[in-house]
């Protein structure tokens, strides 16, 4: 388990990593969504990219990054949480998506 800590909009907070469920890019702001709570924060969503990448993190649209410890499954173009959430995986990162989830649960 890890934890990143940054200036959001709310203040300078710790998260752990594992809680993040997914983080969306909404109108010029990233908002990182817990089990619990939402932080909005204002950086480049390539930037947050590069910070959770390492932890289990994987870009699936130009908007979303999703941790994938909370992805129940990916079957055609659609990734659905372990929540129920469902995202449309664009035909371009479908193939890196699969690939990464299965890399995560080796």
């Amino acid at each position: 388990m890890g934890e990143i800590i940054l200036p959001f909009v709310e203040g300078t907070i710790r998260l752990q990593t594992d809680d993040i469920v997914y983080v969306e890019s909404y109108r010029h702001r990233i908002v990182f969504h817990t089990e619990d709570e939402t932080y909005s924060i204002y950086k480049p969503l390539g930037e947050i990219e590069g910070i959770l990448s390492p932890s289990g993190f994987v870009r699936i649209h130009k908007s979303y990054i999703v941790n994938l410890r909370h992805v129940k499954s990916v079957n055609n173009y659609i990734l659905t949480l372990d929540d129920g959430m469902n995202f449309i995986i664009p035909r371009g990162r479908y193939k890196k998506v699969k690939e990464s989830l299965i890399k995560f649960n080796c």
